[in-house]
């Protein structure tokens, strides 16, 4: 599951949201289902350990496996990417990852021009990437997520009910509060990068630790609470394409939802930046592709049979290097923009003029902005879908490439330090 996760993230990041069918890689939530198999996994573990207390939770056995797995590799990826930034400012004259701060509006902390120094020591210190690129705030999550898991899990113990139900209240109560926060206005990299927004998903992660078959009694809220969630999931991505005018010129809809984009959002969430489509009433949408992903694919495929174990193996082997792929993902779609772009080319429009427009010129459509699949016709339509599904493999090939050497170094390096930590 892990594996189609990452899949769908690297596609969304290839091209964006350059078409509307784009929508198509995120309305599984891959980051939402990410969260609910990181509380899944971690309580299991738990469980194993029959880890009570908060005294035995927070142990340094954690702590020493948490930096092992999740801030080592982050420690050691910003390190390349410092040297990447010290070798281009030579010949360029600009750090990469300031010019892309400014350009991006991902982060605003501190001078981010293309001719100041490099990002802002205080991203340093609550976890960010060194280069903040797409998805750069699951990295700053995870680093609460070691701080912050084993109180969750704490509420779980005595009763898993109230536990959920304290999850979700946290999460409604952040984003109901959300919107009048200004903080979040200036810096927007601190609401997109808080856990509070995905306390329900990582709750409901552990919650399905106790029961994980689909149409059990236990997870029949999951089943009933998907269909809103899909509704709204549906209206974020393509609400002003399937819904009919007299839907969207509703006073009860457009007092629910309002415009956001191609669709539509929830009127009392925040939604700036990009995250309408994230909050506790879509979160079961993902719970449930979750647990049909546990409960219809085999966990084990035939090892009789040659091609049954060779997938098996793949995607087992494969699944180990899904953190590894989402940092490498970061440092190369971020520096992809101001190193082949230049200052003010975006990598959609550029894509454009490269691969589209002589596909599409005959239906006089002349900028990214302007396209739409109902002025093409069949033939064109089925070369510009081929062609994105091209380049989308094209990127998971290579930062697949590029994870497994960035896992082999990260591998080689880490040997001394679990012996030290062994001794110690």
């Amino acid at each position: 599951m892990k594996v189609i996760c990452i899949i769908c993230v690297v596609a969304i990041h290839t091209l964006g949201w350059f078409f509307p069918i784009d929508s198509l890689w995120q309305i599984i939530q891959p980051v939402p289902v990410f969260f609910i198999i990181l509380g899944f996994n971690r309580a299991n573990s738990f469980k194993r350990n029959n880890l009570q207390n908060l005294y035995e939770i927070y142990s340094f056995k954690y702590f020493k496996n948490m930096f092992i797995r999740l801030v080592f590799p982050l420690i050691l990826i910003n390190l390349l990417c410092f040297l990447i930034d010290i070798i281009l400012f030579f010949p360029t004259g600009f750090h990469i990852n300031g010019w892309s701060n400014t350009y991006n509006g991902i982060v605003s902390w501190g001078a981010t021009s293309t001719s100041a120094g490099p990002v802002s020591i205080f991203y340093f210190l609550i976890g960010a990437p060194y280069f903040p690129g797409p998805g750069s705030f699951f990295v700053l999550i995870l680093m609460q997520f070691i701080l912050i898991f084993p109180l969750v899990y704490k509420l779980f113990i005595k009763s898993p009910l109230a536990g959920l139900i304290l999850c979700f209240l946290i999460d409604l109560g952040f984003q109901f509060a959300a919107p009048y926060i200004s903080l979040f206005d200036e810096y927007h990299f601190l609401f997109s990068g808080i856990i509070l927004r995905y306390i329900s998903v990582i709750g409901l992660g552990i919650w399905f630790t106790s029961n994980k078959k689909l149409f059990s009694r236990q997870n029949l809220f999951v089943i009933i609470f998907a269909v809103p969630a899909f509704f709204i999931l549906l209206c974020f991505y393509w609400g002003s394409y399937f819904l009919p005018e007299f839907v969207l010129n509703n006073p009860i809809f457009n007092a629910i939802f309002k415009t956001d984009g191609a669709g539509y959002s929830l009127q009392l969430f925040r939604t700036y930046p990009w995250w309408g489509k994230a909050n506790p009433l879509t979160y079961c949408f993902p719970a449930l592709i979750f647990l049909l992903f546990i409960n219809i694919l085999p966990h084990k495929l035939n090892e009789k049979k040659l091609i049954s174990r060779s997938i098996y193996r793949f995607f087992k082997k494969y699944s180990k290097l899904t953190y590894h792929i989402f940092l490498v993902q970061i440092v190369y779609f971020f520096i992809n923009i101001p190193v082949s772009q230049g200052y003010s080319v975006s990598v959609n429009e550029s894509f454009f003029e490269s691969f589209i427009r002589p596909l599409v010129r005959p239906f006089r459509i002349k900028h990214s902005w302007e396209f739409d699949f109902s002025l093409l016709n069949r033939s064109a339509t089925f070369e510009v879908i081929l062609l994105k599904l091209l380049i989308i493999f094209v990127n998971i090939l290579l930062i697949s490439l590029l994870a497994f050497g960035f896992y082999k170094i990260e591998s080689f390096l880490k040997k001394p330090l679990e012996r030290t930590v062994r001794k110690n």
